[in-house]
């Protein structure tokens, strides 16, 4: 019987079946043709005067690629196109007769939100409507009906957000990337490979490690909205799903940390001296095991009891000063891998329970994420450059005060945002455009006069659209998108070629005051963006590893320079992959790649040593190290100029160096736990020399200097 029905269903509904299958690209070309189509549609047959203004919001988030999003994020565009709105209202009350003071708050507080753009961490598509509503409120000049046209600009801007915000969640809904069931899975799988790797191969282990922080960071995306997809169908109150997120985090700095401190060299001979390891090693992998099953069908995990590895004394003696306090260090890490996982598998256990939990439990949880990444120079190189944009284009409007005119300054400062500082290239911009311009005066001449009906302004407004998402990459879609906007179709349908291609003309205009502004006064050609942020990497990384000073203001600068260290290495990544492989032919794709990689973990080597050197010198302990640690600073300050075998020898000398402060240590008195820091802190230090003499061979091997090169 259940076969016929299901037969006799797709008979039925064929049509509707097809839907699901249809390719992703498909689909988003689809949803937002037909979102623009009808927030067009729409807005005519409301006869408002703007009615093109939905269209350009709907293109203007689309262009950020397929929305994953609720409809509370629509809202917040929409918020973001009502914050805009009274910003320009506001300036244009402040100063209604200066045009000078108003262009210039317009600018200062368009170099706000421009910072705001680059440094929020989550959509920006919010900031970006918010300058564009906020810039184009001025209407080309005009004194006159400036509320009116406020509000018909903000009414139309909402409206196309709300169409958009709705057909995404109701047409082919996109969840994130993956939903929360399978990213949590995916996790528990780079947890059980990251285990595996680190008690086997020290590059395996380093490699895992950055596809490991990416399931983390992803995961953490999905613990933080208020979506309600639970494993199993389970509902449960939103703070038992994110008090999930502490004990995660927690593993993956557990894990971390042996990959760096290398147990894969000693897990043997330390299970053979001390064996209940070897029975906290077997429960880790067993509780990994139980995580990554759970999200597949929910069970009430069994949870081990707590682990408390005494160790022998008398098997510690035997080992060398440095060697004992390695093997406990490593014990302390287990543990608390071990720890940690319990912590996670109680918390599971506790979801599938009815009693409350207390509110203690999750007031690690409840913080916010941390949503900004302040202090980067590139963002505010692109916020100082968004501004220059804005006053050169001013100026040219001056020098041809025409009404369109202002289009030039006020869409290049919104665009800048899509532009600078960002992979996308001015000169494939203006390829684009041509190729709209082409498309878009043949049918403006050829097919618009020719419409008659509704449904075939409608299925004009799709076709175009649909094309413009389908066959050309969503990066520049926007811009062949604009086309059709140019067009000026409303209800007072009047064709003026000349007005049409002024407007094209202007828009040529603009983009080449973007491809100017792409070398002036920062260059964002992929190769100089590479190499400041690798000098900028190497000089951050350099300072970082020295000796921490007293002062207040290196206390500041410190902090900054830490949460800058693994944003650049991230971005040496980024912009690494957009170098010219066809002219600079001589680089050694090998060697860049494990430069890169170097990099990445000596970002992470520094941001482990930090929080150690403090603990270690609030208890008076550095002192013994701090010779060692002067020489260390000297030694890498002159890394870059010296040959690499005088390199090798003098880390090994500071090693042993190293080794033999650690020995002079009475390991009886400092405690296990101080002792385990010690270790770490050593370890730790020595395997950053390593990884810096590492990166700066495969940088002299990779051939860096042929970005130096110029093509003018």
């Amino acid at each position: 019987m259940s076969t016929a029905v299901f037969s006799g269903s797709v008979a039925n509904g064929g049509a509707m079946a097809l839907l699901p299958s249809l390719p992703p690209r498909v689909r988003f070309a689809a949803k937002t043709a037909l979102a623009i189509t009808l927030s067009y549609l729409g807005a005519m047959a409301m006869q408002w005067s703007q009615p093109y203004q939905g269209p350009v919001a709907v293109m203007v988030i689309a262009s950020a690629g397929p929305l994953r999003e609720s409809l509370g994020k629509g809202v917040m565009r929409v918020v973001g196109t009502v914050i805009g709105a009274l910003l320009g209202l506001l300036f244009l009350a402040l100063f209604p007769q200066d045009t000078t003071l108003y262009f210039l708050a317009l600018t200062l507080a368009g170099g706000v939100i421009t910072y705001l753009y680059y440094a929020w961490q989550g959509d920006k598509s919010f900031w970006l409507i918010m300058l564009l509503v906020m810039v184009l409120l001025y209407n080309y000049g005009y004194v006159d009906d400036r509320l009116i046209y406020a509000v018909d600009r903000s009414w139309s801007t909402a409206f196309g957000i709300f169409v958009y915000a709705v057909l995404n969640l109701y047409l082919w809904p996109e969840k994130s990337a993956q939903s929360r069931v399978a990213q949590a899975a995916e996790l528990a799988r780079h947890w059980q490979s990251a285990f595996d790797a680190v008690q086997h191969g020290e590059e395996e282990a380093e490699a895992t490690l950055p596809q490991l922080e990416a399931a983390e960071k992803a995961m953490e995306r999905s613990l933080r909205v208020g979506a309600t997809e639970y494993p199993g169908g389970i509902a449960f109150d939103r703070y038992r799903w994110e008090s999930l997120w502490e004990p995660i985090l927690r593993i993956d700095r557990h894990l971390g940390m042996l990959a760096l401190m290398r147990w894969g060299r000693v897990r043997e001979r330390m299970e053979r001296l001390f064996p209940e390891t070897e029975l906290l090693r077997r429960e880790i992998g067993q509780m990994m095991g139980q995580f990554e099953r759970f999200w597949a069908a929910p069970f009430t995990p069994e949870v081990p009891p707590r682990r408390h590895v005494e160790l022998s004394r008398s098997a510690l003696e035997t080992l060398p000063a440095l060697e004992r306090a390695e093997m406990l260090s490593l014990t302390e890490e287990l543990q608390r891998l071990h720890e940690g996982l319990r912590t996670l598998l109680e918390r599971l256990a506790r979801i599938l329970s009815p009693e409350p939990d207390p509110v203690e439990t999750f007031s690690e949880s409840r913080k916010s994420p941390r949503r900004f990444h302040w202090g980067d120079p590139e963002d505010l190189k692109a916020a100082l450059t968004g501004m220059l944009v804005f006053w050169t284009g001013l100026g040219f409007w001056y020098l041809m005060p025409t009404d369109l005119g202002y289009m030039v300054p006020a869409m290049a400062f919104a665009l800048s945002l899509l532009i600078l500082f960002t992979p996308l290239n001015p000169l494939a911009l203006i390829f684009i455009y041509t190729l709209s311009f082409a498309v878009s005066f043949l049918t403006y001449v050829f097919v618009l006069p020719v419409l008659s009906t509704w449904w075939e302004l409608g299925l004009y407004f799709f076709l175009y659209m649909f094309a413009a998402y389908y066959f050309i990459p969503t990066a520049l879609s926007l811009f062949f998108g604009l086309g059709l906007v140019f067009q000026f179709i409303d209800n007072t349908t009047f064709f003026s070629v000349q007005l049409f291609v002024t407007v094209l003309l202007l828009f040529y205009l603009f983009l080449g005051l973007l491809l100017i502004f792409n070398y002036l006064p920062f260059s964002n050609r992929p190769k100089d963006l590479f190499l400041r942020l690798e000098r900028r990497f190497r000089e951050l990384s350099r300072a970082l590893s020295g000796v921490e000073a007293g002062h207040k203001a290196w206390r500041v600068w410190q902090r900054w320079a830490l949460a800058q260290l693994p944003v650049t290495a991230a971005k040496m990544r980024l912009w690494a992959s957009k170098l010219d492989r066809h002219y600079f032919d001589r680089l050694d794709e090998k060697a860049l790649e494990r430069y890169l990689r170097s990099a990445q973990l000596s970002a992470e080597i520094i941001t482990l040593l930090d929080p150690l050197r403090r603990r270690l010198s609030s208890r008076g302990l550095l002192g013994e190290f701090e010779a060692v640690e002067k020489e260390v600073w000297s030694f890498l300050s002159k890394l870059r100029g010296m040959e690499l075998d005088k390199a090798r020898r003098l880390a090994a000398e500071r090693g042993r160096e190293l080794d033999a402060r650690l020995r002079r240590i009475d390991w009886q008195a400092v405690g296990r736990q101080t002792l385990g820091d010690l270790a770490r802190y050593v370890t730790l230090r020595k395997r950053l020399i390593e990884s810096l003499i590492e990166g700066e061979a495969a940088r002299r091997k990779a051939g860096l200097e042929q970005l130096k090169w110029s093509r003018f």
